[in-house]
């Protein structure tokens, strides 16, 4: 580019000298042009290739896993491995026995179950989900080989159904559990006594499943148990409980040993069950709708004044929970029904007798220190 502006200039130049004009002070030549920029940019970081964290679990697969590994450690009679899928603060209440607070005392109360027999087997049954909480109907069978609450080994065989309600944290793991078993039935089963409900038998069947779809009419099957528990707590027999059944209504009662009760039954039972607690007040403490089915948890208060079964009146306050899986028709009757609960509630054992051995050392002890016969009053 240079040479051609200098040639333009000299050409320019010699023109005006023969034009016969001044000749123009020489133009300083055009600077010359920028470098070219650098193309060269700033080295970027190299790139994280570091993998991303994989996605967290839904909670229903957390949950089938924490149950999965629950079922294979019981069977194991694993009750460390058991315990471990339970939160710190966990705690299981066994309604009419025990409330075990805490991993350690879940720990102890799961040995001892599982120390009680050695061939112990137990299956679902029956199965309902619903967010984080399950509810199982769960079979036990086995052979008493162990000593359990203060009973000796009686080599009898058991089979009890229980009814667990199970709640989950955010991460899977147990954090409560309600346990309704008919306690007196099963300690019938393990003395080999004859008035002992019959053996219930594993399923050889895979469980029934029911898993809840978040529908509305689900929802209303939520209310619908508002209705169904008001009805106990109605002062009018007309809008009591059997306002609520259907005609060919079945309830089973697991904690009066399985027995079934059709619709005719299920009157006279209702108005003998007023009789033994006249007072009967009536709260429900948790319900779900579940794929046409409503799990209720209910609690009764009042007064035992009269019989309930073989089981006779104490006089006293009592509580007693229940669980409850109800199938209701389309118009709200009680179609079928299953309940779950522990006689043993309202009516405690005796606290074991002690041997006639101390009974005779302890008033022994006792008679040196019997106070001296009082003086005869002075008129």
């Amino acid at each position: 580019m240079r040479p051609t502006h200098y040639a333009a200039l000299t050409i320019a130049t010699l023109t005006l000298t023969a034009c016969g004009g001044e000749a123009p002070a020489p133009v300083a030549p055009p600077p010359p042009p920028p470098p070219p920029a650098t193309s060269a940019m700033a080295t970027p970081p190299p790139a994280d290739t570091t993998p991303a964290p994989p996605p967290k679990p839904a909670l229903s697969d957390l949950i089938n896993q924490t149950m999965k590994t629950f079922s294979e450690a019981m069977m194991a009679h694993d009750a460390s491995k058991a315990t471990n899928l339970f939160t710190e603060d966990a705690v299981w209440s066994v309604y009419g026995a025990e409330e075990d607070h805490g991993r350690d005392a879940i720990l102890k109360g799961t040995q001892q179950w599982l120390d009680m027999s050695k061939d112990m087997k137990s299956a679902p049954k029956r199965v309902f989900m619903k967010g984080n909480v399950i509810a199982s109907e769960m079979v036990f069978t086995g052979t008493m080989t162990g000593d359990f609450m203060g009973m000796k080994a009686s080599n009898k065989p058991f089979g009890v159904v229980d009814f667990l309600v199970m709640n989950f944290s955010d991460n899977g793991l147990i954090s409560s559990v309600h346990d309704y078993v008919d306690a007196p039935g099963f300690m019938a089963q393990l003395k080999g006594a004859k008035t002992a409900p019959a053996l219930a038998t594993l399923p050889t069947a895979p469980p029934e499943v029911h898993i809840a779809k978040g529908t509305p009419e689900e929802d209303k099957l939520v209310d619908w148990a508002k209705t169904f528990n008001e009805a106990f707590n109605a002062t009018d027999p007309a809008k009591g409980p059997p306002s609520l059944l259907a005609p060919e209504a079945e309830v089973t009662f697991y904690f009066m040993g399985g027995k079934v009760m059709k619709a005719k039954d299920l009157i006279k039972f209702s108005g003998d069950a007023h009789k033994a607690i006249p007072d009967a007040k009536w709260g429900l403490s948790n319900a779900w709708g579940i794929d046409g089915f409503v799990v209720v948890e209910r609690v009764e208060t009042g007064t035992f004044k009269g019989p309930m079964g073989p089981v006779q009146p104490t006089g006293k306050q009592v509580t007693m929970h229940l669980a409850e899986v109800l199938q209701p028709t389309a118009d709200g009757k009680v179609l079928k029904g299953w309940a779950y609960g522990d006689m043993m509630e309202v009516s405690p054992p005796p606290p074991p007798k002690a041997p006639a051995g101390a009974k005779a050392e302890k008033t022994e002890k006792a008679e040196p220190k019997a106070a001296p016969k009082a003086a005869p009053k002075t008129p």
